[in-house]
Order: structure tokens, then sequence, then C-alpha cells
């Protein structure tokens, strides 16, 4: 029998990294993020093989990507990264004004934009594409 058959491995996707990147004066930090999805896994995934996709909570351009990949990489993290437009019409636009009110009981705030639709789509194949590398 195969070893591996009895190992577990999890594969985490959130729309944020349990881990938020903050960029200052062009110096890259890591902060802890306080949302109650990585604080509730952080001690359940400590002993399992794990990965963790999502958002690191900033937009980084293109000639650092390679490097912030690198350093999540370290904590077993895998960053999606989004432009600005993504984070307004994907997260801001469909996700929190319009799946949101519709879930909550709330239709009548709920806001549907053909633009936040298409963002949603783009994003979450952002996502596919990393899971897929897996």
């Amino acid at each position: 029998m195969d070893k591996n058959m009895n190992s577990k491995r999890i594969i985490n996707v959130s729309n944020r990294l349990p881990v938020k990147l903050t960029i200052k004066e062009g110096v890259y930090n890591y902060e802890c993020s306080e949302g109650g999805l990585a604080t509730g896994l952080s001690s359940a995934i400590s002993d399992v093989e794990h990965i963790w996709i999502g958002w690191p909570g900033a937009e980084v351009p293109s000639a650092k990507q390679e490097v912030v990949t690198s350093e999540l990489k370290q904590r077993k993290l895998r960053p999606v990264f989004l432009e600005a437009c993504d984070i307004e019409n994907f997260y801001e636009g469909f996700s929190n004004g319009t799946i949101w009110p519709l879930f909550h009981y709330f239709p009548s705030y709920s806001n549907y934009d053909p633009v936040f639709w298409e963002s949603y789509v783009s994003v979450n194949q952002k996502y596919a594409d990393e899971i897929l590398k897996f």
C-alpha cells in the first residue's frame, strides 16, 4: 500500500490569505490576519500538509509578484494576485453588493451590474487556475 494513500492534505481556498500584505515605502510586510477563518483554522492545519490559496490583501505590481510568491510559499501560502479593478468589482461589487444582500435576506439592497459579474467570473478563474497547479 502506498504510504501517501494515508496522508492527508488540505487545500484551503478563501478570498484572503491568513496574512495581510502591506506595502510601505517599497517595503513588503506580512502581518497575521485578524479574520475568523484564519484564526479558527491555524491550529487545525498546523500538523497537516496544507496549502492556502487566496489574495494577499494588496495590489502587487507584476515585477514583484515572483518575490511575493516565493516569500509566501515558505509559509505554505499561494497568492492570487488581483488588480484594483478586480478588488472593486469582484469583491466590493459582486460579492458584497450582489451576493451578500441576497443571501442575508436583504434582496432590495442587492445591486446587479454586468461588469461585477464579468469580474466575478474572471477572478474565480484566477483562483481555479491556481488550484489546478496542485
